[in-house]
């Protein structure tokens, strides 16, 4: 991508790529990044020597057990979970995980 293309995104990648690097290695002191990130589809792996690994759920899929169970619910109430917003489904997805209800496909 050019630079008149990112600029005209409005996308700062040396920024971008300083908030990444401060947002993973503040958690555990203050030392330069080591680390490498990772953009998936579900969201940002990172994964540092020093600070270890985190993985950063952006967007849900919806083949995932719980969001399954989510649209089910939601879908049942006349609500739709492509209409949430991501910070929404995020915290709809902990919430059903944390339960510990949704078995595994395949599992008794």
């Amino acid at each position: 991508m050019s630079n008149d293309a990112r600029h005209a995104l409005g996308l700062d990648l040396e920024r971008f790529a300083q908030d990444l690097r401060v947002a993973h290695c503040a958690r555990t002191g203050d030392h330069p990044c080591v680390g490498t990130c990772t953009i998936t589809p579900t969201g940002v792996e990172l994964a540092c020597k020093i600070c270890g690994g985190a993985a950063e759920l952006i967007a849900l899929l919806t083949s995932l057990d719980e969001v399954c169970v989510a649209c089910a619910v939601l879908a049942g109430l006349g609500m739709d979970w492509g209409a949430l917003a991501p910070e929404t489904q995020r915290s709809i997805y902990t919430r059903v995980k944390a339960t510990d209800l949704v078995r595994r496909r395949g599992m008794p």
